[in-house]
């Protein structure tokens, strides 16, 4: 059916939901979020891999962490033997090297190499800011300029070029 760690990782979270229930009844959720990220003209890449249980994180792997392991992010996941975790390790190394190969299809898909300037930055990009569910900052297609969607937008953006950090995106 199922590693044994696995298995005892499903069995742990169960006896924790069921525990939930009994403070808070309704239904619980369970997500996975990978993301990779690479940049034009640098070799390196980024890979974060986390765990959610409801709305608290529960692990987590950081490719450009000192550890470089899936690490438990709260007390009642640490009870997890060494063999969890360095199954979870593994498992996220995997997902890393498979999300590092996508991407890096999907930049040839899409001919990114066209969108790279000769200093290595990128030509054309996306960049949105958003908070409280709302978007308030998005920069524009010439890479130069920014489109505030209310005042406390304007008021950042104001800040930021008085900081010099628009200059730098």
């Amino acid at each position: 059916m199922g590693s044994p760690a696995l298995s005892a990782f499903l069995l742990l979270l169960l006896t924790r939901a069921l525990s939930l229930a009994q403070v808070h009844s309704g239904i619980h959720s369970l997500q996975f979020f990978a993301t990779a990220v690479t940049q034009a003209g640098l070799r390196e890449h980024s890979f974060i891999f986390v765990g959610f249980v409801d709305d608290t994180q529960f692990l987590c792997y950081n490719s450009q962490g000192k550890s470089q392991r899936m690490e438990p992010r709260v007390e009642w996941v640490k009870q997890m033997g060494p063999k969890y975790w360095e199954q979870q390790t593994r498992t996220a190394k995997r997902i890393e090297t498979n999300s590092l190969v996508n991407l890096q299809l999907a930049m040839g898909i899409y001919n990114h190499s066209k969108d790279v300037g000769p200093d290595g930055l990128f030509l054309r990009g996306h960049e949105e800011h958003a908070y409280d569910g709302r978007d308030y900052l998005s920069l524009n297609q010439d890479l130069h300029s920014w489109t505030t969607s209310d005042t406390a937008a304007k008021i950042m953006l104001h800040k930021w070029e008085e900081a010099g950090i628009t200059e730098h995106r």
